[in-house]
């Protein structure tokens, strides 16, 4: 026998369903979102490449999970807050933070009114007038409470939620448009009212 020479092993080709051939240790075609019928190992019992094995695991996760949104981050516009004057504050931003929410401005202004312990006013540019000196750090404590009393849902944390007054029993209820749960919310109450400016003696 001469060992001088080896042959070099020719590696086996494999035959696919559009008559492109490809070595056994190659890469197979990239799948993307396509019907499965269209795929290459459709109608055959061959064994699947190892990169048609990963192709394969992301087709079938991807068709299971095809009509689950993913879940969205939700971002609170942070409030923008100026001095009026000596006795009064100006929440710059308010109606663009009510359209964020998708609430109604109303409500939100007696929110804050009740919890900050002040009264408060929407001004013809959108912006809310408050009595008090407050920062914009106290604002957006406040405005986080909001959130997640009468805007997060309870089951899912989706910020996607209507709020709905019932007519018969004046309740608030929050219900969500991603995962369908429903929750009754408490009324805005009254709070403390803090004293503003000196005391007189």
């Amino acid at each position: 026998m001469d060992f001088g020479k080896k042959k070099k092993k020719k590696k086996p080709k494999v035959q696919f369903t559009g008559g492109e051939e490809l070595e056994a240790n190659s890469q197979g075609p990239k799948v993307d979102d396509q019907d499965e019928s269209a795929l290459p190992w459709a109608g055959t019992d061959r064994d699947y490449l190892y990169k048609e094995m990963l192709d394969r695991t992301l087709f079938l996760l991807h068709g299971k999970h095809a009509g689950v949104e993913t879940k969205k981050t939700f971002r609170s516009r942070p409030p923008v807050v100026k001095k009026e004057s000596n006795k009064k504050s100006l929440l710059v931003n308010f109606t663009d933070i009510c359209k964020g929410y998708r609430r109604q401005p109303e409500h939100l202004r007696a929110y804050l009114c009740a919890e900050l312990g002040s009264t408060g006013s929407l001004q013809s540019n959108g912006s809310l007038v408050m009595k008090g000196n407050f920062n914009e750090a106290g604002i957006e404590s406040v405005l986080k409470r909001y959130i997640k009393e009468y805007v997060a849902c309870g089951s899912c944390r989706s910020p996607d939620t209507v709020l709905i007054r019932d007519a018969s029993s004046r309740l608030y209820f929050l219900q969500c448009e991603s995962c369908g749960a429903s929750r009754s919310v408490a009324g805005i109450k009254q709070g403390y009212v803090a004293q503003i400016g000196k005391r007189k003696h």
